[in-house]
């Protein structure tokens, strides 16, 4: 009896349909998987293949997809996992910037690997029962999959979502920039008002947590006891992570990033012993390297960032440019890398960024120093005025000293 593929692919009057077909694993994504999503979308990427527009399914009905197979992961070695990974985040870099329309039905879990291969899409549709995750630091890892470009331009909202791995549905998924819209009545936005999100300003993770703890909100100290759960380490390496992407030019830089830390975290005690405590013993309690946030130091952190003797590159082309991108009347409103993955009206952009009179195209980090801006504010930001340039002495680092007045997003 001859099994039926993991990935079924199809075409059909001019659509590309890309069915991931592990329901039984909620399709989680082994490399054979990313490697045949891959084949598929070059081959269609050329005009005569006739093919003029891509969907993704996922079979089953618990969801698109759980992420990718971390047990299969954690007993590879090094040079596998580093393949593993290559073959992945190449894949996630031709979602980005495939020239077709690229229609991902987001249905019930979509987490790690699933927002991989959905949230860079052009059309990206939760429905009501979505629950969407980066919960990577639940198991001694960092949100990867380039979804720290989104999540970095999110405001501080996006680093919640990062640090504490946490599940959110359709409104939130909205909210955060990983979907575009929903198939029915999404739930509200639980992080819509949520005034505790200026904690997560501080400067490191530690001061972060402690903010959180101090705070009279009990989602604030329900948010610190969550970070108190996941990896120490790897609550630091994401909060450097995120600030580092959000300076980054697009999808490519993001992916490269994470190429790194997935070589310098994977074949880690920390990333086993999460595995091990939450898929293959499900104990939940963890042992991890340290015992608290408090406890890991910068040069800990900063040595994940350090490419590995002989790590076979990633290179992957970077179509977002460092040209400014225009409103519907001709005005500057924002450097490309703040703006989507790639400048608007470059090629191979498929519109769903374009600016329209009345929308917010910026959607920077709350307390990010903007170089370029225009009305209306972003998500954290109460008002800014066009083309203000900053100050050559003000510290333009995300979430630094010099943060603008909350917004919608800080209360």
């Amino acid at each position: 009896m001859t099994s039926e593929p993991e990935v079924l692919v199809e075409v059909s009057d001019g659509v590309g349909r890309l069915t991931l077909n592990r329901p039984r694993a909620i399709n989680a994504l082994t490399e054979a998987m990313c490697a045949t999503m891959l084949d598929a979308l070059r081959a269609w990427s050329a005009p005569a293949s006739g093919v003029r527009a891509v969907e993704l399914h996922g079979a089953g009905e618990r969801g698109l997809c759980a992420g990718a197979d971390i047990k299969a992961i954690r007993a590879l070695d090094a040079a596998a996992a580093q393949a593993f990974f290559r073959t992945e985040y190449t894949l996630n870099h031709a979602i980005a910037t495939h020239r077709l329309p690229y229609t991902a039905s987001m249905n019930g879990i979509v987490m790690g690997g699933g927002l991989g291969v959905s949230a860079h899409g052009s059309r990206r549709i939760v429905r009501p029962d979505t629950r969407v995750a980066m919960p990577e630091t639940i198991i001694g890892f960092v949100p990867d999959v380039g979804i720290l470009w989104h999540l970095s331009r999110a405001g501080l909202a996006g680093v919640h979502a990062a640090l504490t791995g946490s599940t959110f549905g359709a409104g939130d998924a909205l909210l955060l920039g990983l979907a575009d819209e929903c198939d029915g009545e999404a739930p509200a936005a639980t992080l819509d008002a949520a005034g505790w999100l200026y904690c997560y300003a501080e400067p490191d993770a530690a001061s972060i947590v402690a903010a959180l703890e101090a705070h009279p909100d009990p989602q604030a100290r329900a948010a610190a006891s969550d970070l108190r759960l996941r990896s120490p380490l790897a609550v630091c390496v994401t909060l450097e992570a995120i600030w580092r992407a959000a300076g980054m030019g697009g999808v490519a830089d993001v992916l490269e990033q994470d190429y790194v830390l997935a070589a310098t975290m994977v074949p880690t005690p920390e990333f086993a012993e999460g595995v091990r405590a939450q898929v293959i013993d499900k104990d939940r309690t963890p042992r991890w390297r340290h015992a608290r946030i408090e406890d890991v130091t910068r040069d800990e952190v900063l040595a994940c960032f350090e490419p590995p003797a002989g790590l076979v590159p990633l290179d992957l082309p970077n179509p977002c440019g460092s040209q400014g991108v225009v409103d519907d009347h001709g005005c500057v409103v924002a450097d490309a890398l703040l703006v989507g993955r790639r400048p608007v009206g470059s090629a191979g952009d498929r519109g769903r960024r374009q600016p329209r009179a009345g929308q917010v195209v910026v959607d920077a980090p709350a307390g990010v120093v903007l170089p370029r801006l225009t009305h209306p504010a972003p998500p954290g930001v109460r008002s800014v005025d066009a083309g203000v340039q900053p100050a050559d002495d003000v510290d333009q680092r995300p979430w630094a000293e010099h943060r603008v007045e909350p917004g919608p997003l800080l209360g």
